[in-house]
């Protein structure tokens, strides 16, 4: 059981790591980063495949671009701003799912 329960919690860090990663980097670069991520997804999917690549890209990298698209109605240097303050909640909220988690696994499972 410890070994599920150890990769359970190496997966959300993973998870957390992919999508402040992409987060930063949409932060640093901007809309390069976006227009890079909007390559990936395919507009009104039709297919199974296309509405699989559109889901693992949105759950993998997606919670950067989202928000960032949100913050485009505001000039760049407060979009950069709210941004980074984004960026710093998502970490703290990484952290206390991180840790949620795996109470509530060591509580079920040990």
């Amino acid at each position: 059981m410890e070994e599920t329960i150890l990769f359970v919690e190496k997966a959300v860090v993973i998870w957390f790591i992919f999508q402040i990663g992409y987060s930063i980097s949409v932060l640093l670069i901007g809309n390069t980063m976006i227009e890079y991520y909007e390559w990936g997804i395919f507009e009104n999917p039709s297919t199974s495949y296309e509405k699989i690549i559109n889901t693992l890209l949105m759950v993998t990298v997606g919670v950067g671009p989202f928000v960032y698209k949100k913050l485009n109605k505001y000039n760049w240097l407060i979009r950069k701003i709210l941004m980074l303050a984004f960026l710093v909640l998502f970490v703290i909220i990484g952290v206390i799912i991180y840790q949620i988690v795996s109470i509530v696994l060591r509580s079920l499972l040990l």
